[in-house]
């Protein structure tokens, strides 16, 4: 039986070279491919393990409060500072209680206040009366917003007039000595945290700045409320804890001029006096010309300074005034001026165009305003807590870290160049809000807020170490178990990495539209999803490239099956049974399996060499059995048509059947290459099917590839993995182009083959050689769209199945399927029609 194989191979020497070409293609193919697919698979693995990590897992907040945004699965990463409550310290217990919740961290954003502290007294060498220019500049990157006041000091001025009157009549401060204060303005937000929480979650314990008047929050530390005798309103006592880094860009400069005015008598300060009353106060005082006597600027970093130790050393006695509370920014979806570069854009939905944010107060009547007393006790540095600064898995964390932009375009839609920083601005309602300055304990956000007064819940997970399916399943369990007894709305932020968006910033009362920033939103979930299409895609390759193998070996053994129908005859006709013809057949698959594996084996070694762990000997043991597995499978049809074998009716009909259909009568090449298609329909249909069904998993091939790199190009996290595999991918592609291009050309190569005693005829008949080909060429090309035309249908509804409704877009991509199968069945039948072309008529006749 050997003999008679290897006796076969050597009598069809060319076909046998082809097969061997086919083997070589699918033992070198298939492990190449199989081994950059695994590097490929195992670098974003590796990449997404080494960046599974968040400052906490899952972000809880009220129900009711999500963005118009979050159906896309973006969260505004500047969105969390901006709720005010809405969770109860009940629903936190339950929170905690859950099973697999390590930590459960509570937030409060109360509200914002005012503080004036002295950032410097200056010291005058002379009496008189002297303007201070108070100029207040803040600059959040896109434009600068101004603040000037004058105010006006009569330093030892001789009048009987107290200073009560002196401010309201004459707008003027009375100096008793030769001292001007410099008081700043600072607009701060003020947070509760649950200080045990915070310590184990970020550990604001350990980011205490040392010193005698610096310490974390103690057991010992609480609120307490009471009637404050002068205002005869209640005061609530807080301790507080100062964050050492202003989240605001500002400069204040105090320009302090003399006034030449005549006051070195009682009768002319009198004089002077009587013209302010009569003048108009302070718009007269604005008009009269003063020598300048200094100038004096304090950046936000120095101004901020003074003001904690002003609060740390006891010098700032003023108690201060809860008014704004927080609230959210709203978006709606807006077409992007730049969609290949920012697809996504949003602007900001202002409310009744009059400011960002909607505006939300404690109490329209100034007196009935919240009032604090802060016990300072301490601060803490931002840069020392243990959160995530690595830019690819950032979370909203505005406690302590102020969002960014980068303002790109102008309102015009024109590129800004160079883009500039965004940050926040001290506006209560403007559209990126700064980090709280102060600390207070979570208990006493109850006062001002009530029961509900807890705005979100940062919760860590215990188990989810490892990127994997398991840590997923269990984190929507938890998030589902928490969203289930609780009625709040829990989503995974582990895994989480941020896309920049494009947000519109629209005009509102006294501002014009600003234009364009770009800000990297946090969009959920986008590890897992990139695991998850890395496996389904490289999964998905090696499949394809099995399949198209399984489709080479089936249509080469049915072809080889056609060609070798009379020698099966004849076996039978010589007395061989059935069981015996099939397992030489099937002798001869195992044997080219076995040389598969050979050089399988070989290729394997040549990429061990260059890299131990680009695959591994589990993968080489099922490659090896796979390949013999493929050969049985492909030689199981050929078999079970040698049992149907008539030796008598093979014998009779011969190559050239005379009873073949027509498609109707035979004029001209058309004719004919119409009559060659369907008059030998069945061996025709195995060549469309070889054709189309590689070029159908092509065409999910290119969905998958193309789906993964949109996937990647998502987010930053993904672009991050998309550099790490570089171009070793796209080579994947090549490879899977180049088997599904040789695979039908060999089908296309046996089919017109069998076909040589038809073109010995043609020439015969006086054909010449230019027409043979053209009529070859054209029956590939028919072939081709035919094929085309089933592996859209095909591969159009595969994909649909896996992933959903294809876009009109998509459709008209993938129908470029049928422009390749044309150029295969052309390219795959030009060589077979330059080697017919040799034959002369009486060597063919007589094959």
């Amino acid at each position: 039986m050997f003999k008679m194989i290897i006796k076969n191979w050597l009598r069809n020497i060319n076909r046998f070279i082809l097969l061997l070409i086919g083997t070589i293609l699918i033992s070198g193919g298939l492990i190449s491919l199989i081994a950059i697919s695994e590097s490929n698979k195992g670098t974003i693995i590796n990449s997404l393990e080494e960046k599974w990590t968040a400052s906490y897992d899952i972000i809880v907040r009220p129900k009711g409060n999500e963005s118009a945004t979050e159906k896309d699965n973006y969260m505004d990463p500047n969105y969390l500072s901006g709720l005010s409550g809405g969770i109860s310290f009940k629903e936190l217990d339950v929170i905690k209680d859950i099973d697999g919740v390590d930590i459960a961290a509570p937030i409060s954003i109360i509200g914002y206040t005012t503080v004036h502290p002295i950032i410097e007294n200056f010291q005058l060498k002379q009496d008189g009366i002297y303007r201070l220019q108070h100029k207040f500049v803040e600059n959040d990157g896109i434009r600068n917003y101004k603040i000037d006041i004058n105010t006006y000091h009569a330093i030892n001025l001789d009048t009987e007039i107290d200073s009560f009157e002196a401010a309201n009549k004459y707008d003027l401060l009375i100096e008793n000595q030769e001292v001007i204060p410099l008081r700043g303005d600072f607009t701060i937000l003020l947070a509760a945290i649950d200080p045990q929480a915070e310590a184990r979650l970020v550990g604001l314990d350990q980011a205490i700045v040392k010193n005698n008047n610096s310490r974390y929050f103690q057991s010992s530390d609480s609120f307490d409320s009471y009637i404050h005798e002068g205002i005869g309103a209640e005061v609530t006592k807080l301790p507080i804890l100062l964050s050492m880094t202003p989240s605001v860009d500002y400069t204040y400069t105090f320009n302090i001029e003399k006034l030449k005015v005549p006051i070195d008598s009682p009768n002319k300060v009198k004089t002077f006096l009587k013209d302010i009353e009569l003048e108009g106060g302070r718009n007269y005082l604005d008009k009269l010309s003063a020598s300048p006597v200094d100038s004096i600027t304090f950046s936000a970093e120095e101004a901020h300074k003074i003001l904690i130790d002003s609060f740390l050393s006891g010098s700032y006695f003023d108690y201060l005034i809860l008014k704004e509370k927080a609230s959210p920014l709203n978006y709606e979806v807006v077409f992007s001026p730049f969609q290949d570069q920012w697809p996504i854009a949003y602007m900001i939905d202002a409310p009744d165009n009059k400011t960002y944010r909607e505006a939300k107060v404690y109490h329209e009547d100034m007196s009935k305003l919240p009032r604090i007393e802060p016990q300072f006790i301490g601060m803490y540095d931002p840069k020392k807590l243990n959160i995530s600064i690595d830019p690819l898995t950032q979370v909203p964390m505005e406690t302590y870290r102020t969002a960014t932009a980068t303002y790109v375009l102008n309102k015009n839609s024109n590129p800004v160049n160079p883009p500039k920083k965004v940050t926040a601005s001290s506006d209560p309602y403007g559209y990126i809000m700064q980090s709280p300055t102060m600390l207070t304990t979570i208990n006493a956000s109850k006062e001002f807020l009530g029961e509900k007064s807890i705005s979100s819940i940062r919760v860590k997970v215990v188990g989810v170490e490892d990127l994997n399916e398991k840590s997923q399943e269990k984190l929507e369990s938890i998030a589902k178990e928490i969203e289930n007894k609780t009625g709040l709305k829990a989503d995974i932020t582990l895994g989480s990495s941020p896309q920049p968006l494009l947000i519109n910033i629209p005009k509102i009362d006294g501002v014009e539209e600003l234009g364009w920033i770009e800000q990297p939103w946090i969009k959920k979930g986008v590890s897992i999803n990139i695991l998850t299409e890395t496996k389904l895609g490289y999964s998905g390759l090696i499949i394809c490239l099995i399949l198209v193998s399984i489709i080479y070996i089936f249509a080469t053994s049915f072809i080889n099956y056609l060609s070798r129908k009379k020698e099966f005859a004849l076996l039978k006709a010589l007395g061989w049974k059935d069981a015996e013809i099939i397992r030489m057949v099937l002798t001869e698959s195992i044997l080219l399996s076995g040389i598969v594996n050979v050089i399988s084996l070989i290729v394997l070694f040549i990429l061990k060499s260059k890299n131990t762990e680009v695959i591994t000997w589990g993968h080489v043991s099922f490659i090896l059995i796979l390949t013999i597995f493929i050969y049985i499978i492909g030689s199981l049809w050929p078999s079970y048509l040698i049992a149907k074998i008539t030796p008598l009716q093979i014998l009779k009909q011969g190559e050239i059947s005379t009873k073949s259909s027509r498609f109707g009568r035979t004029r001209g090449i058309f004719g004919i290459v119409m009559n060659n298609l369907f008059g030998y329909w069945l061996r025709n249909i195995a060549s469309v099917l070889a054709i189309s069904l590689p070029g159908s998993l092509l065409i999910l091939f290119m969905f998958i590839s193309l789906r993964l790199n949109g996937i990647l190009y998502t987010s930053w996290l993904g672009e991050y993995v998309s550099m790490e595999i570089g171009i070793t991918h796209y080579i994947a592609v090549g490879l899977s182009f180049m088997i599904a291009i040789l695979t039908t050309g060999e089908v296309i190569w046996q089919n017109l083959l069998e076909r040589a005693n038809e073109i010995a005829l043609f020439k015969a008949l006086g054909w010449r050689n230019i027409y043979i080909q053209m009529t070859v060429l054209i029956e590939g090309a028919f072939l081709g769209l035919l094929s085309g035309i089933v592996s859209l249908i095909l591969g159009v509804i595969v994909v649909t199945l896996l992933y959903g409704v294809l876009s009109f877009e998509q459709y008209i991509f993938y129908s470029s399927i049928l422009i390749i199968n044309i150029c295969i069945g052309v390219l795959s039948a030009l060589l077979p029609s330059r080697r017919v072309l040799r034959i002369e008529p009486i060597q063919g006749l007589k094959n």
